[in-house]
C-alpha cells in the first residue's frame, strides 16, 4: 500500500536487520514500548516477524518514499470474534520522528482495515506521559475509550495507560468525499 509519502507493506525476514534491532534496544526509541525489559536480537526480530500470518495478526512496515527506508511499523490484531483489533506503532528511525508518518500509515491503515478486515473498531493506547502520542490520536479524530490508572512504569514512576478507539462509521463518515 503506498500513501503520499510512504510505502506500507507486510514485513518479511529480510526486512529482519540490525538496524531494527539497534531501534529494539535503544531506550529513547523504547521508552514506551513493552519489549524495553528484555534485550532483543535478530532471532527475536526474524521470530517477530514470522508470527504475523497477515490474515489476524500484520506487522507492516513503514518505508519513507522515495528511496524505501524502514523507518518504523505498524502492528495489528485483529479478533473477528469480536470485529475489533488492537493496532500498536514504533517509529524507529529518530530523524522521522514529528515529520506526520504516524497519520499518514495509520490513516491508509485504517482505509485497508475498515474495507478489507471484518473489524468495526481499532483499539490504540500509550501511556499518560507520551503527549506526541496522545496528540496524534486526538488529531485524527479517534475517541478517548477509557484510562487504565497505573498500569505501567514510566522510568520508574506508575503512570496511567489510556486508550483510545477509532469506529468504522466515524472513520468512513470522516473521509467520505
Amino acid at each position: 500500500m503506498r500513501s503520499e509519502n510512504l510505502l506500507l507493506r507486510p514485513l518479511t525476514e529480510q526486512d529482519a536487520t540490525e538496524r531494527y534491532v539497534g531501534w529494539l534496544n535503544d531506550a529513547e526509541v523504547n521508552r514506551f514500548l513493552e519489549v524495553r525489559w528484555h534485550h532483543q536480537s535478530l532471532a527475536d526480530v526474524r521470530s517477530y516477524v514470522a508470527g504475523h500470518d497477515n490474515v489476524g495478526q500484520f506487522v507492516f512496515g513503514v518505508f519513507a518514499e522515495p528511496d524505501e527506508l524502514h523507518v518504523g511499523n505498524f502492528s495489528i490484531k485483529v479478533d473477528e470474534n469480536h470485529r475489533s483489533a488492537v493496532m500498536g506503532v514504533m517509529v524507529g528511525d529518530r530523524d522521522y520522528w514529528g515529520q506526520g508518518i504516524v497519520l499518514e500509515a495509520r490513516a491508509r491503515l485504517l482505509d485497508f482495515i475498515f474495507s478489507r478486515l471484518p473489524v468495526d473498531k481499532v483499539s490504540g493506547g500509550c501511556y499518560q506521559t507520551n503527549v506526541h502520542a496522545i496528540f496524534n490520536y486526538k488529531r485524527q479524530g479517534w475517541e478517548l475509550d477509557g484510562i487504565r490508572r497505573a498500569d505501567r512504569l514510566d522510568q520508574g514512576r506508575r503512570v496511567d495507560v489510556i486508550n483510545f478507539a477509532m469506529f468504522r462509521e466515524a472513520w468512513l463518515d470522516r473521509n467520505d468525499p
